[in-house]
């Protein structure tokens, strides 16, 4: 599986400054925050977004939580009085090509519909294509007559990275399998997929794997969000017909959800869809096999029942996805 892109969504001119200075991304102490910083990893590309234009190419070279956060912060917190946010999750950059391009040049289409259909964005982190990231590469190239140059890290942009390894595990990465965010759900199966599950549910549809798949977060689609978006990542054709839309819920599934579902699939013309949740009335069984449509019902759990753990790793590798009837 190839390195994701990910676009970060940065509040203020501000804060953007600071991340320009230091090569170094963070994320506020909220539930998106902490999404953010598990959903992306050490080798994905990101740039940076303000004001409706994006902002460099970097490589995420290291992933760390600053325990002295209030203190030790390139940013200002957002907010005002007793409610004010910090940015405990960090990611260290390695520039791999500078530049400043608004948002609706067509090398950004797919995830300028994500972030317009979001208004304000509202969250940390959108997760672009890999023909974008291609789109943006090859800009670089075309600028530095054909080389794309890397950064040379100065002192000051190492300190803050340096004694970072090991240091994730803490109690703002406390997870508990049986009170997860729907976010971080969505964020485990995604990279339970990536990593092995990608072929099984390939076969349940009986698309052969002669193409190269990619696997992504929330998508716009008609005036909605796709949860996991399946998809060729380099399509020979238009209209893509292998891709696969899988919708994530943490509790109880419901016709609503299943019907939803289906006018997705519908949409974007795809394969079939996927619906998961942790539990499945027998109506939902009962409906889905007399609409016959091409829609898989997958049950996820824990092994070993509840989790309570600071370790992201673990939560994927006893996550359980088992195919219902």
């Amino acid at each position: 599986m190839r390195p994701s892109y990910y676009f970060l969504a940065i509040a203020t001119r501000e804060h953007l400054e600071g991340c320009l200075v230091r090569s170094m991304a963070g994320f506020p102490e909220t539930h998106s925050g902490k999404w953010a910083y598990l959903d992306i990893n050490k080798g994905d590309y990101v740039t940076f977004v303000h004001g409706a234009w994006a902002y460099n190419l970097y490589i995420v070279e290291e992933k760390f939580i600053e325990k002295d956060y209030k203190k030790n912060s390139p940013w200002p917190p957002i907010g005002t009085g007793t409610r004010k946010l910090y940015f405990p999750y960090r990611l260290c950059l390695k520039r791999i090509g500078e530049f400043s391009e608004p948002l609706v040049r067509t090398d950004f289409a797919f995830v300028g519909e994500s972030l317009l259909a979001r208004g304000g964005y509202g969250r940390s982190h959108f997760q672009s294509d890999q023909l974008t990231l291609q789109n943006v590469l090859q800009m670089l190239r075309s600028r530095l007559y054909g080389q794309v140059q890397t950064q040379e890290r100065r002192p000051e942009q190492l300190k803050d990275c340096i004694n970072s390894s090991g240091s994730e595990r803490n109690n703002f990465l406390k997870l508990s399998s049986e009170n997860l965010p729907e976010k971080i759900l969505q964020a485990a199966i995604k990279r339970k997929i990536a990593t092995g599950y990608l072929g099984t549910l390939l076969e349940y549809f009986e698309i052969k794997e002669r193409e190269e798949f990619e696997i992504l977060g929330e998508t716009a689609v008609g005036g909605g969000y796709i949860d996991i978006f399946i998809k060729e990542a380099f399509p020979t054709t238009i209209k893509a017909r292998n891709n696969i839309i899988v919708e994530v819920k943490r509790d109880m599934a419901r016709k609503s959800h299943l019907r939803q579902l289906i006018s997705y699939v519908k949409k974007t013309e795809s394969k079939g869809g996927v619906l998961i949740a942790k539990h499945f009335p027998e109506e939902i069984l009962l409906e889905n096999s007399l609409l016959q449509n091409n829609i898989k019902l997958i049950k996820y759990n824990f092994a070993g029942g509840n989790l309570d753990s600071t370790d992201f790793d673990e939560l994927v590798e006893r996550l359980t996805l088992v195919r219902l009837r």
